[in-house]
């Protein structure tokens, strides 16, 4: 089961009934079936943190985490890019080949969407009719080690700096990380102590700068 994480609350709690009870209904029928079955489930999210936010059971996680496998990111596990470029590969009819020069660039990208993000480039390889593949046909945000969403972002505040100056646009988004450390520790006192700053003064910057909006319609943010 992928994405275990993304089980409403109300499935969960049939999961770990059928879990207990070894029994459940196949769909369409009225009549249990009983099997001893066991489950392996993935998740990309951090379980421990839905259970204390009360997003997730953990009586279910408890059922369910038996035995746990850690999977570092793939940025992490750089032995496994290129057997994971031949793989996809493998999977279509067409052969293609890698430079050695392209297999080092693409053996140093960072791959911030893992696994998935390696299959849609060899998928658009395959669109665009590439069979050899050397650094000229690497997009350039993998040669520069980069990611699409980073850039988009960064593009996005050089246009908020443009529209409001830098000045409103650094208070913009200490405002917004302050209120984001404040959502994720619950209180502002907690948040400035994570931060490394005292209560008084993180308190003055934000009722200072109650009013302060930047509006990013449009802007990819």
């Amino acid at each position: 089961m992928d994405e275990i994480h993304a089980l409403s609350l109300n499935s969960q709690k049939t999961l770990l009934k059928a879990l207990e009870e070894k029994e459940f209904y196949p769909v369409g029928s009225n009549r249990p079936v009983k099997s001893n079955f066991r489950i392996i489930t993935a998740t990309c999210e951090d379980i421990q943190e839905m259970i204390n936010k009360g997003e997730f059971r953990e009586d279910l996680f408890g059922r369910i985490s038996t035995f746990q496998i850690n999977l570092l990111p793939l940025r992490e596990r750089k032995e496994d890019i290129l057997l994971l470029l031949e793989y996809f590969i493998s999977k279509h009819l067409v052969q293609i080949l890698l430079t050695s020069e392209a297999k080092k660039i693409l053996k140093e990208y960072s791959w911030p969407r893992n696994t998935r993000e390696i299959q849609d480039l060899v998928e658009n390889w395959i669109v665009e009719g590439h069979r050899l593949i050397t650094p000229e046909v690497i997009p350039s945000h993998i040669k520069n080690n980069t990611s699409l969403k980073n850039k988009m972002n960064l593009d996005a505040y050089l246009d908020m700096v443009e529209a409001h100056g830098l000045g409103d646009v650094l208070v913009h988004l200490k405002k917004e990380l302050v209120l984001g450390m404040i959502k994720r520790n619950k209180t502002m006192k907690k948040a400035a102590e994570k931060m490394g700053v005292s209560y008084p003064s993180l308190s003055k910057f934000m009722k200072n700068n109650r009013d302060n909006r930047i509006s990013t319609k449009g802007q990819g943010l």
